[in-house]
This record gives structure tokens, C-alpha cells and sequence, in this order.
């Protein structure tokens, strides 16, 4: 068994799978600037050196290129010092962590420094851990990889190593990009209508698989219709039902991805009055019907799935391996 699992260690050894940083950075800053912020920090994690450097490079060539200032530090372990930090920093300030985690320190460090989060500093992670972005306050606004999509390279390219029965000369590196970003109240400014968005959004995300409209949003924020539009295109750069639809088509493509329901049944569970409403606004935004889209999506990774069915072969050819 043990020479079964170190050929198996061999082969992970030889692929390099990682997050897309170039994306992870261009995501995250472009919502900082569209949200005005001119000032741009990042908190690495020192025990992933070369991915965490390569995210900061990435961002600090695009504070650069828009004549920003950037800061970083990868020496968040001590709160101490990373609200000594935090107070240097020039304000208001952007500040993007590595992952979910980092993130919840420097808000901890900022309640230590007195800084108003996001007023002073806007906080933006990575991996969208949503047991944690959503039980801190305020939440944090984070970018959701495509981690499935990166399973499935990696298994594809796994499989295709054990099939030529041998180890490639040079490690295999490999990236996988972002779905979206969600953004919650740590990047909102809670002033300038900002609390009315966060109060609404929240809402949304909570009831948007309930056939909610507009009004609804409105009643339960109890603003004007008008009002909440304003505000929404103001800080938000779309309408309320543009977020509405968001929230549910984010719910859709997860429903696509991982279940055999129809598109009928998928429309009831995500807040769509029937399936041709569905589709309409599935196509307007993606380009494709729900149908097509699930189809690109899972075929690959179906077949991949059968194929792993008769894959009692993989741990005997694994064991073969390990002879060449």
C-alpha cells in the first residue's frame, strides 16, 4: 500500500495547481477603484510565500499603472503590530488579504486601532469561506474562486499522467480563475447612503429565492422606490433587480453545476415565475440558454466521472509507475 501511495504522491508532486493571482488582484481592485479608493494595501501569508508574492506584485503594478500608493506586509500574526501598521497607512485605503482568515485579523486589528471599517479601511479577502465572511462585522467582501473548475483540471491532467505511465520531466503548473466577487459590507461605505445598500443587499441575498420584486426591497428598507435606485446605481453601478437577478443566477449556475434538476425545477427554486423567464434572463447575461450552458459546463467533467468508475485500474497503474 505504501508504494501505491507514494507513486500517487509522485504524481500530485508534479502538478502545480493554483489560483489564477493575476485575476484574484484585477477583481479585487477594480471594485476598490470603482468604489473611489485611491490608496492600496496588501496583507500577505508568509507560510505561502510564492503564491502570496505573486498576488502582491500583481496588485502593486496595478496601483501603479493608476498612480496609487501600495503598501504591504505579510506580518499579520502579531494584531499589535498589524494595527501599527494599519495606521500608517495612507486613508482612505483598500486593503486586500490572501485569504478569508487574514481578513478577519485585520478587521480585529482595526477595532484595536480605532479605524472604521469600511469608512477608513475597505477589506477585501479571498475564497469567499462564507461561514466566516458572514459572521464577522462587518461581513467581508470577498472573491469566490472557481475551485470545482480547478478540481476538474487537476483530476483531467492527474488522469492524463497515470494514462502515458509516466511522470512528466518538469512540474505541471496550472491555473484556475474566479466566478465573481461578493461584495458585503466591508466595502460599502455605510455613509453616503451606503447603510441603505448594505440593509438592502443583505435582504436580497436572504430572500432573493422567494418571488421577491423591487417593491419588496423598497417596503423592507422603507425608502422611496426612487431612493433606493439612486442609491443602489450611485454606490452599486446597477439597479436593484440587476442584484436581485445576480443573487439568483449565482444560485442557478451552483444548481446547474451540481444537480440533475430540470430548468423548470431549477427556476422554482431560485425566485423565476416560470422557465421561459429563466432563460431569457440566463441568455441576456451568459449568452447561452441554461441548457447549453450546463452542458459545456459538466460535460468534461461527466465523462471524467465514468471514466473514474472503471478506475480501479488508476491505483494498479500508479503501482506500475513507480517502475519508470
Amino acid at each position: 500500500m505504501d508504494t501505491q501511495l507514494d507513486a500517487v504522491d509522485r504524481i500530485h508532486s508534479s502538478l502545480d495547481i493554483r489560483l489564477d493571482d493575476n485575476a484574484v488582484a484585477r477583481t479585487s481592485m477594480e471594485l476598490l477603484i470603482r468604489r473611489g479608493v485611491a490608496n492600496f494595501a496588501y496583507v500577505g501569508f508568509a507560510l505561502e510565500p510564492q503564491h502570496s508574492n505573486a498576488r502582491c506584485e500583481a496588485i502593486r503594478q496595478i496601483a501603479e499603472r493608476n498612480e496609487a500608493s501600495f503598501a504591504s506586509t505579510d506580518d499579520a500574526d502579531d494584531i499589535v503590530r498589524l494595527s501599527d501598521w494599519l495606521k500608517e497607512l495612507p486613508r482612505p485605503c483598500g486593503v486586500i488579504t490572501y485569504y478569508d482568515m487574514r481578513a478577519r485579523d485585520v478587521l480585529d486589528a482595526c477595532r484595536l486601532a480605532r479605524l472604521d471599517v469600511p469608512g477608513q479601511i475597505a477589506i477585501i479577502s479571498s475564497d469567499n469561506d462564507t461561514g466566516l465572511c458572514e459572521a464577522t462585522q462587518p461581513t467581508i467582501t470577498s472573491v469566490h474562486p472557481d475551485f470545482e473548475g480547478g478540481a476538474y483540471d487537476g483530476a483531467a491532467e492527474f488522469d492524463k499522467i497515470i494514462r502515458r505511465k509516466h511522470l512528466p520531466k518538469r512540474a505541471i503548473t496550472m491555473t484556475y480563475g474566479i466566478r465573481d466577487i461578493v461584495e458585503r459590507a466591508s466595502t460599502i461605505d455605510l455613509r453616503g447612503g451606503g447603510l441603505l445598500v448594505s440593509t438592502a443587499t443583505a435582504f436580497i441575498r436572504l430572500n432573493a429565492m422567494r418571488p421577491i420584486k423591487v417593491g419588496d426591497v423598497a417596503s423592507h428598507c422603507r425608502v422611496s422606490l426612487r431612493l433606493l435606485e439612486l442609491r443602489f446605481k450611485a454606490i452599486l453601478n446597477h439597479g436593484v433587480r440587476d442584484e436581485i437577478e445576480n443573487v439568483r443566477l449565482a444560485s442557478v449556475k451552483q444548481m446547474l453545476r451540481e444537480t440533475n434538476l430540470s430548468i423548470k425545477e431549477i427556476g422554482y427554486h431560485c425566485g423565476f415565475q416560470s422557465p421561459v423567464c429563466l432563460c431569457t434572463v440566463f441568455k441576456r447575461k451568459f449568452g447561452k440558454s441554461p441548457q447549453v450552458w450546463r452542458t459545456d459546463e459538466c460535460l468534461n467533467r461527466k465523462t471524467l466521472a465514468l471514466q473514474n468508475v472503471h478506475d480501479g485500474k488508476v491505483v494498479q497503474q500508479a503501482r506500475n509507475l513507480r517502475h519508470h
